[in-house]
């Protein structure tokens, strides 16, 4: 389940991400054989073929414990690129819940 949870969070956490990578997006998209502004999306549909979870939901998490998760992990996680607070993280888990394909945020 954890190896799941990293293959459904990681678009998400990339498409929040992007906005302070430019340098390594445009490494990622000449990889997938994508726009630069589609990262996360490509990496969502690529695991969406390969058939493993798309949402957290598929995994078992309650909507309702998404608050308590990102409080959590805005207080355990000690590097990211990108500034964040628990409100950023929950709509990040939001969209991995729901199983949306991501997009870049600014």
């Amino acid at each position: 389940v954890h190896a799941d949870a990293h293959s459904v969070v990681l678009p998400h956490a990339i498409a929040f991400n992007a906005p302070v990578l430019p340098f390594e997006m445009a490494q990622l998209a000449h990889a997938l054989d994508c726009r630069q502004d589609d990262v996360a999306g490509s990496l969502w549909d690529l695991a969406k073929r390969s058939g493993v979870p798309s949402s957290l939901a598929q995994l078992g998490l309650h909507r309702e414990n998404l608050a308590e998760v990102a409080t959590r992990a805005a207080a355990e996680i000690r590097t990211n690129p990108r500034n964040f607070d628990a409100a950023s993280i929950e709509l990040l888990l939001q969209g991995a819940f729901d199983g949306v394909r991501p997009l870049a945020t600014n």
